[in-house]
């Protein structure tokens, strides 16, 4: 009897003792999430990448934990192989996470800092970073509503570039959503870069770029504030 309990104990130990390791938390790259976004799609299949980021903790459910960045504009979702401690919806904290690419990223929250609440990354358009320049007589001025109907008769494999006056929506991550002016046409476009935060309802012009496979994909080139 002595020797199974003894046993039992030393299987406690042990479990603990696993949870309790650490990670080597100098092998994860700082790095904003939106960032991490851009970088995932141009990453190899089947490369493994460590990171960290500051963000904010949104929701638990199970295994999925969910966090926004601090500026809130791109949202990551992760699952975790080990229990955490409970936080607060809002609450600042540092994830450790390792992304492994199988067509899509599969995420696996590594760690929590729950005392590291602030980003040392800088998130505003670096002003001396090359930006790439596009030519901007080449977009044909253009309502959303009437693009929406000349996407619909656009031969296959066909590339217009557009410019539009809109309202800007939202963003999520690389997702970003405009309405038309009068409101009753919604765009989402995809982006390659980092551009300047908007406010809800911002009017500005949009230059973007229309691919049609299938359907069109919508990437957009530039802003004009």
């Amino acid at each position: 009897m002595k020797k199974i309990l003894v046993f039992i104990c030393f299987i406690f130990v042990f479990t603990g003792y696993i949870y309790s390791q650490t990670i080597d938390r100098t092998q994860y790259k700082s790095i904003d999430p939106f960032d991490y976004v851009l970088q995932s799609k141009k990453a190899p299949e089947n490369s493994v990448r460590k990171y960290k980021s500051t963000v904010k903790f949104v929701v638990q459910n199970g295994l999925a934990f969910t966090f926004f960045s601090l500026n809130e504009d791109t949202m990551l979702m992760l699952e975790t192989t080990k229990r955490f401690n409970q936080m607060t919806t809002g609450q600042k904290v540092t994830i450790y996470y390792t992304a492994a690419k199988k067509k899509i990223d599969k995420l696996t929250l590594d760690d929590i800092d729950y005392s590291n609440t602030t980003s040392t990354i800088d998130t505003t358009q670096n002003k001396t970073e090359k930006i790439p320049t596009i030519d901007k007589t080449k977009y044909i001025s253009i309502d959303p509503f009437d693009y929406e109907l000349q996407s619909q008769t656009a031969p296959e494999n066909s590339v217009r570039k557009y410019k539009s006056t809109v309202k800007f929506v939202m963003q999520d991550g690389v997702s970003f959503t405009f309405f038309s002016l009068n409101d009753d046409t919604m765009l989402i476009l995809e982006v390659t870069r980092r551009f300047n935060q908007m406010k809800i309802g911002q009017n500005v012009t949009i230059y973007y770029t229309a691919t049609k496979k299938d359907l069109d994909i919508l990437i957009l080139d530039d802003i004009d504030y």
